[in-house]
């Protein structure tokens, strides 16, 4: 759940859909709202919707309370699907307007435990765009061997040797794989 996504974050039908801004996770309960109020307030003959989330996967064990420590792990109390900021979770599409099917969007939106917002492939454009905008107009002259070479905020003590063999690798220095 921890950092950006990097497989799931483009629209495949370049039309609408709900991003997430920020990590978490979904239960089978969360599944169940997106479900319900897709089928309940789409109109199928003009618009499709399409899963961009695996099915829950992930099992999490509960104590209950008061309960003594050791004796083993406890049982599975439920599923859960990890989601990461930037994951397309539903993608919708067809023929008809994104004005139609935001409220939609804002509902399911509402009722999901991450913050998540619908969005339109020309909004992912500009997103984008000004990011490249903000990344062109950013000088920095310090990259990730200098501060560790200089030896900024007492980085060494932090780095393994491996780190500073490779310089932290391609999240650390900016670099592509």
């Amino acid at each position: 759940m921890m950092g950006p996504e990097r497989i799931h974050n483009q629209l495949i039908y370049r039309q609408y859909g709900i991003i997430a801004l920020g990590g978490g996770a979904l239960k089978g309960e969360h599944f169940d709202i997106i479900r319900n109020r897709i089928n309940k307030y789409t109109d199928f003959e003009r618009f499709f919707a399409v899963w961009r989330l695996d099915p829950p996967w992930k099992p999490k064990s509960k104590r209950s309370l008061n309960k003594k420590l050791g004796a083993g792990k406890a049982k599975v109390h439920h599923y859960e699907t990890p989601v990461r900021a930037g994951r397309i979770m539903v993608e919708m599409g067809g023929i008809g307007e994104f004005s139609e099917i935001v409220a939609l969007f804002d509902t399911i939106c509402k009722k999901m435990p991450i913050y998540c917002r619908p969005i339109t492939q020309q909004m992912m454009d500009e997103l984008k765009e000004e990011k490249l905008k903000i990344d062109a107009m950013n000088y920095n002259p310090f990259n990730f061997r200098e501060l560790v070479r200089l030896d900024f905020s007492n980085s060494r003590h932090r780095l393994t040797a491996h780190d500073m063999y490779y310089g932290g690798g391609p999240y650390y220095t900016g670099e592509s794989k």
